[in-house]
């Protein structure tokens, strides 16, 4: 299973950029991530049945690190899924149609974040998922 994450827009955050390298550095070992930076939602691939679309979205359901960790884990399992993607919107969030089309609705927190500071959230709840499941010393509780 890979994973791919989504942003719509382009970064305007050098230091988030930094922050994604490392997560992106420290994930390698354990899973293949890609990141796609979209110009506008339209760009956004199709998904099939096999992938899991992730939105983030304020309105979503609120996911502790372990929540997280336990739907990877759930979705590895399954066998059937072949990626999951997070999607990340704009300025203005995504259409209603991008909205039914997600799998799952993801909110970070209650509060609305830019774009680059949610997508470098996004890298470290994976990365701090993966710790979860394989036990190292990343996440405390």
């Amino acid at each position: 299973m890979k994973f791919r994450i989504y942003k719509i827009g382009k970064p305007a955050l050098k230091e988030a950029t930094s922050l994604i390298a490392m997560y992106r550095q420290r994930l390698a070992p354990m899973v293949k991530v890609e990141d796609i930076v979209l110009k506008d939602e339209k760009d956004l691939p199709a998904m099939s049945g096999t992938d899991i679309l992730v939105l983030l979205d304020e309105t979503g359901n609120n996911w502790s690190s372990k929540d997280l960790a336990g739907k990877i884990a759930t979705w590895q399992q399954r066998g059937t899924i072949k990626s999951v993607a997070f999607l990340i919107g704009g300025p203005y969030g995504v259409s209603q149609e991008v909205k039914h089309a997600a799998t799952e609705t993801w909110s970070l927190s209650r509060a609305t974040f830019q774009g680059d500071i949610a997508w470098a959230l996004v890298w470290e709840q994976i990365y701090r998922a993966y710790s979860i499941i394989k036990g190292t010393g990343y996440h405390h509780e």
